[in-house]
């Protein structure tokens, strides 16, 4: 009797074409849950809208597409484009449309209903960071600082800072990269007095 096996190259051809699927369905699984954790995100700014709505200043939507400025959708507070920040579409954006900065652009509003830093207030916004800045960062001020009335929210080589007049609060790792990450900050105090600041 010819007993029949398989032979050396049969056994490496199906171990390469296994190890090819197995890559595939690990992307896909990957992609899939940067998706879900997107869409939980999403339902977690949504429920911070409904909740704070009556008492919402602004909302930057950016869903212009082109221009030098950017429309406020629930207040008056338009905002001006400094340095030509970059307008995203598509793929590259968490829905619809975004701004890319380089460091030296910014997004400058005058915030004229803003109720001054040292009442309680609530950012939310979205980031995306390519690579861990090589310097100071400041993509977020609102307020007025001529008057120390503001919240200003800065990155550096190491740190994600909030800053509240001279005070900050400071996240322990760099700003994580490579992927679109969904903040909110909370405060809650008056004056010098800071009950209660976290950044989540």
């Amino acid at each position: 009797m010819n007993n029949k096996s398989f032979t050396l190259i049969e056994l490496l051809v199906v171990i390469v074409i296994i190890g090819i699927l197995a890559g595939v369905i690990m992307i896909s699984t990957s992609s899939s849950i940067d998706k879900a954790n997107i869409a939980k995100s999403k339902v977690f700014e949504s429920s911070i809208q409904n909740n704070l709505s009556a008492n919402m200043i602004s909302k930057w939507k950016l869903d212009e597409g082109t221009g030098i400025s950017t429309a406020d959708a629930w207040g008056t507070n338009t905002g001006t484009l400094v340095n030509s920040p970059t307008w995203r579409t598509g793929s590259s954006c968490v829905s619809e449309n975004c701004l890319q900065f380089n460091g030296s652009n910014y997004v400058r509003s005058t915030l004229t209903n803003f109720l001054g830093g040292d009442q309680p207030h609530t950012i939310s916004f979205w980031m995306y960071y390519t690579s861990v800045p090589s310097s100071r960062q400041d993509p977020i001020t609102i307020g007025n600082a001529a008057i120390s009335q503001y919240s200003a929210v800065d990155i550096s080589t190491n740190n994600f800072n909030w800053y509240f007049y001279d005070n900050d609060t400071r996240l322990s790792e760099a700003p994580p990269t490579n992927q679109w990450v969904h903040i909110c900050l909370t405060y809650v105090g008056g004056g010098a007095t800071i009950i209660n600041k976290k950044i989540y």
